[in-house]
């Protein structure tokens, strides 16, 4: 029975050799393991380095931008500052015919200076800079002509320039006795001393008289 025993505890020595070996394999395959893992860690290191470069360099571009966006707003600013420089406006007299053969002055209220850069004369507005303006011209009027049509145009030194305001129509019928004549957003390149007036003048073969009922006219400085 002794003997059988020890037959058998070597059996078991040698199982748990065995076992002992397979855990010095398992052992060595964690180290391989470990190994591997460090030089993971080693390249997400790297990788996060390289990251904190990215970074930064996005960094410098986005204060690179900040700077671009100062600078524009900067710009803006200027040339809000230029376009609202200086004005010329005025009110058109509820007065005087402007459906006539030849092209006849508007009648203005006071003409309101607001910054340098204008003087009022009579009817008229001279410029005291060589640059550019926007000129706004709006007209409202009323006759007894089938078909009336007027058309209205701005003037430098007396000579017409730039587009023909003559969208109005007067059909004498059935109650409707007005028009408008308009022209908005017109830019115009000018010098000093120059004159701007606003005139009115028959668009069609009827001759019958068109008073002016009320209008408005405004010259705006816009570069210099």
């Amino acid at each position: 029975d002794n003997e059988a025993a020890i037959v058998s505890n070597d059996s078991d020595i040698s199982d748990n050799a065995a076992a002992i070996v397979s855990n010095d394999s398992d052992i060595s395959d964690n180290e391989a393991a470990i190994v591997s893992n460090d030089s993971d860690i080693s390249d997400n290191a790297a990788g996060i380095l390289s990251n904190d470069s990215d970074i930064s360099d996005n960094a410098v571009a986005i204060s690179d931008n900040a700077s671009d966006i100062l600078s524009n707003d900067s710009d803006i600013s200027d040339n809000v500052v230029a376009i609202q420089e200086a004005v010329a406006f005025a009110d058109a007299s509820s007065a005087g015919n402007v459906n006539t053969a030849l092209a006849t002055v508007i009648p203005l209220g006071t003409i309101t200076s607001l910054g340098s850069g204008f003087t009022s004369g009579t009817n008229s507005i001279t410029v005291g800079f060589t640059g550019v303006v926007e000129i706004n011209f709006n007209l409202s009027y009323t006759g007894n002509g089938d078909r009336l049509s007027v058309v209205g145009r701005v003037n430098v030194n007396g000579s017409p320039v730039g587009p023909r305001a003559n969208s109005g129509y007067i059909r004498n019928n059935s109650g409707h006795a007005d028009g408008s004549i308009h022209i908005s957003g017109y830019y115009l390149a000018v010098t000093t001393g120059q004159v701007i007036t606003f005139t009115g003048q028959r668009d069609t073969n009827n001759a019958n008289a068109a008073s002016v009922t009320s209008g408005s006219v405004s010259v705006r400085r816009v570069k210099q």
